[in-house]
């Protein structure tokens, strides 16, 4: 009963001990940028491109089953009217996507110019 007693007050307090030391620890280690970005604008410029990247490949996807789709519709007109629907609207949201990269853009020029002259 006794060992048990001391065993259990030697794990708490060495638990206590690690929990205190792993600040220090931690502030023992350098970790590297990954992203090697010194600048929140480029760091939101690159955020934005990442996410254009993956709408682009949504969109050539869309593109391509739209595609197939009227192949195989084989002149079924509501299949047809489906599938021209589906590419006006992957065109559609593209164009607003690319006017609304081209106004963010725009603005963190503006605000990127206000931040170094002001």
């Amino acid at each position: 009963m006794f060992f048990a007693q001391r065993l259990k007050k030697f794990i708490y307090l060495s638990g206590l001990g690690l929990i205190l030391l792993i600040p220090q620890i931690a502030l023992a280690v350098k970790l590297q940028d990954p992203l090697n970005v010194s600048d929140p604008y480029e760091l939101v410029a690159r955020v934005i491109q990442a996410i254009l990247g993956i709408v682009g490949t949504l969109a050539l996807l869309n593109f391509i089953i739209a595609g197939f789709g009227m192949i195989y519709s084989r002149g079924n007109p509501t299949s047809l009217q489906k599938y021209k629907d589906n590419l006006y609207w992957t065109t559609l949201g593209l164009v607003i996507i690319f006017i609304a990269y081209a106004l963010i853009s725009y603005l963190l020029g503006i605000l990127s110019a206000v931040s170094t002259t002001g």
